[in-house]
């Protein structure tokens, strides 16, 4: 049905100016009656549409363009109809749209925001540490054999350092040190000695490298006096293996005994570049091109992880796992001259310590696994996505059904 527009006024009113005749022309502020095919016949059965507002309302006391100010009447069926009600509505109408519009672009915007901050059911693949454990195997051989504990003129690595000094080794923040000796009460038939540790950390680059490892505790050497040192203690914990630049740092406390005038001395060194190693064999880059693959275990398999389906009691997963080997491990000047500080080697000790060249190997076992560690968020239904929606659109339709009454 189209607008019928209102007659133009005769007249506006002006508050404390005189009426004059309207001499602008009259643009359709609309009001019709579908029974009657248009105009007002009486206020109750007026029914609105917000169509344009004339041009000629507004020009009293309430300002410029104020539809509020218009008053003029017209006649349908000679029933005189005020047409300030009329003018206001459609005005109010207009209102009414916009303000609708405005409600539904702030309720669109807020689910935009909702939809935007939940959690994904499908994040991008990202491999984040699961703990591990490492074990430092000291060297017991040198260029030509390997000591087997018999006899003490072969013994070569760093055994026989420790055998020519009968230093012992024993465990510190939860490591654990074995030893293997043909007669354990004999420490120069000693050999094998290794300490294992866990794995607390592990530093990835957003490509996947495992750039660096860190473990938890260590051990301690001791030693009491004899013609090789004057005795004293040298733990080595917390280690931190920097794969990108074949170092491997610790935190270094040794203590050397007093021996007649001279003191007893302290050393501390944190993060100290204690060893450095030649070779690191395994894998050390979890590829997201892999993880994200269609068939991931295969892909990373291929990648030379061994792939576990698991379930931790939180959520079903898949873990990656990758056993390494660092190799070649050579102490740094500053590492050597703590051992030799720390256990006071004499000139015995040091030419025993000088001739090691190979200070062991660590096997590690590192594990890695998607995220998350936690329990996961819910994810919401997508019907429970749809009724969030219908109920803000009910909200926007609800405003506008108020603002409707009050304008009535």
């Amino acid at each position: 049905m189209q607008c019928r527009p209102a007659e133009p006024p005769s007249s506006v009113s002006s508050g404390n100016r005189k009426d004059q005749p309207a001499s602008k022309p009259h643009h359709g502020a609309v009001f019709f009656r579908p029974d009657l095919g248009g105009g007002c016949a009486a206020w109750p059965a007026c029914v609105f549409r917000a169509c344009p507002v004339p041009s000629w309302v507004g020009h009293g006391q309430q300002g410029q363009g104020n539809p509020f100010a218009l008053r003029t009447t017209s006649r349908q069926n000679d029933q005189p109809v005020t047409a300030t009600h009329c003018g206001r509505l459609a005005h109010s109408n207009q209102q009414e749209d916009l303000m609708t519009h405005f409600v539904l672009k702030k309720t669109l915007a807020a689910v935009a925001v909702v939809l935007a901050a939940m959690p994904l059911a499908h994040a991008a693949p990202n491999a984040v540490f699961a703990g591990g454990a490492g074990v430092l195997s000291f060297s017991n051989c040198d260029a030509s054999f390997c000591y087997d504990g018999s006899d003490p003129s072969t013994a070569g690595g760093l055994i026989s350092a420790l055998n020519a000094g009968q230093v012992n080794i024993r465990g510190v923040g939860g490591a654990l040190v074995t030893q293997g000796a043909l007669d354990p009460a004999d420490i120069l038939t000693r050999y094998a000695a290794s300490a294992a540790a866990q794995v607390t950390g592990a530093t990835l680059s957003d490509a996947g490298e495992v750039l660096s490892v860190q473990s938890a505790g260590g051990v301690e050497l001791f030693a009491a006096r004899n013609s090789t040192l004057t005795g004293g203690s040298a733990k080595v914990t917390n280690l931190r293996f920097d794969l990108t630049n074949k170092t491997i740092y610790a935190n270094l406390d040794g203590l050397r005994s007093a021996v007649g005038t001279r003191p007893a001395a302290s050393f501390t060194l944190v993060g100290q570049a204690l060893w450095t190693f030649d070779r690191i064999s395994g894998p050390t880059v979890l590829p997201p091109a892999a993880l994200g693959a269609a068939d991931s275990v295969a892909a990373m398999t291929a990648a030379g992880f061994t792939v576990t389906k698991r379930f931790d009691g939180v959520d079903p997963h898949v873990q990656y796992t990758a056993n390494n080997t660092i190799s070649g491990l050579k102490v740094t000047p500053e590492g050597f001259d703590f051992f030799k500080n720390s256990l006071g080697l004499t000139n015995a000790g040091i030419s025993a310590l000088t001739a090691v060249t190979d200070y062991g190997v660590v096997n590690a076992t590192l594990n890695f696994r998607t995220p998350p560690l936690f329990t996961p968020s819910p994810v919401p239904e997508p019907t429970t996505m749809s009724l969030s929606l219908l109920g803000l659109i009910g909200f926007a339709a609800a405003a506008r059904r108020r603002s409707q009454v009050q304008a009535a």
